[in-house]
């Protein structure tokens, strides 16, 4: 009778622990999850600052020349959207801020 109840022991544990690593498992694919949406949040984010920035100073039909700070916070944002995993139209963008900031920079005339 005793090896019964060590038995029974046993296997509640068994059990517990089970259950246990279960709940660990759906807490971590949650936790997942929700950083996951987060840096795809983050990435829409940062690509419509991006998005701005590039209709002021690029796709204006006489757009002003690109204040230094515009220029860093552009920078700031691509990395920070780069980092995270963001590409293609977001790089486009960067890329075209800074080719109109090289474009006008000379003659600028505030210098």
């Amino acid at each position: 009778m005793t090896e019964g109840v060590l038995v029974a022991l046993i296997n509640a544990a068994a059990l517990i622990w089970v259950g246990v690593m279960q709940y660990r498992q759906r807490a971590t694919k949650t936790t997942r999850a929700k950083a996951q949406a987060m840096e795809a949040g983050m990435r829409a984010i940062l690509k419509s600052e991006l998005l701005a920035i590039h209709r002021v100073y690029v796709q204006a039909p006489s757009p002003p020349p690109i204040p230094v700070e515009v220029m860093d916070q552009a920078d700031q944002i691509y990395r920070a959207y780069h980092a995270l995993g963001g590409n293609g139209t977001g790089t486009h963008l960067y890329e075209e801020i800074m080719r109109a900031h090289l474009g006008r920079g000379e003659g600028g005339g505030d210098d």
